[in-house]
């Protein structure tokens, strides 16, 4: 059975605290599929292809979630390119998950808002064991 999968969002500067995150995630059978995290989304050059190639990676990233996280800030920086992958996962439908204050009316949308990681984790724990049940029953045809 494959392991559920999670998209984890933020700002760009906060990549190292959300990189352990998702050893947290990987801890508990989730399968993270941020390639953002790896460090290779970095260069602010202005070079369009490039970008054009991250957008790509992170549009690829978010379509294989089921669930989609996003850490929100109370200072949002310049980039804001977590905005847009949030809307992209809310147009996909997928369970998302904000982390932080709102910074938005939008996030007011999100399925689950919590103030701290530890909260989320918790909450995605008990979702990963309601996934493998649920599936398991569904696979075994109850």
């Amino acid at each position: 059975m494959a392991a559920p999968r999670v998209y984890l969002a933020g700002r760009y500067s906060r990549l190292t605290e959300i990189a352990e995150y998702a050893k947290d995630l990987e801890a508990i059978g989730f399968e993270v599929t941020s390639r953002w995290l790896s460090g290779i989304h970095g260069a602010d050059d202005g070079d369009k292809t490039e970008w054009m190639r991250f957008e790509s990676d992170d549009r690829e990233d978010i379509e294989s979630a089921d669930v989609f996280v996003v850490f929100t800030c109370h200072d949002p920086g310049r980039r804001g390119g977590y905005h847009v992958e949030f809307g992209l996962a809310m147009a996909q439908d997928l369970i998302c998950v904000a982390v932080g204050p709102v910074e938005n009316i939008f996030y007011t949308l999100a399925d689950e808002t919590f103030g701290t990681w530890r909260e989320t984790l918790e909450w995605l724990e008990e979702y990963v064991q309601a996934y493998y049940f649920t599936t398991s029953l569904s696979a075994e045809g109850l």
